[in-house]
């Protein structure tokens, strides 16, 4: 895991440096960015609470 990236929780996604100590959330098929903006966790667009939710189709 790249040091920008140690303390970052993407939820359903994954943690991707960008250049000097910035990242992005890179979200799992199903999932987005909360409110669109990639530094925030991925989530199911049905689920607002919890970045652990799990697309409907496979519940």
């Amino acid at each position: 895991m790249h040091a920008a990236c140690v303390a970052v929780n993407c939820g359903s996604g994954e943690c991707k440096k960008d250049k000097g100590f910035h990242y992005h959330c890179e979200c799992e098929p199903g999932f987005a960015n909360m409110l669109n903006n990639t530094k925030f966790p991925c989530v199911d667009h049905n689920c607002k609470a919890s970045s652990r939710s799990r697309p409907v189709n496979d519940r």
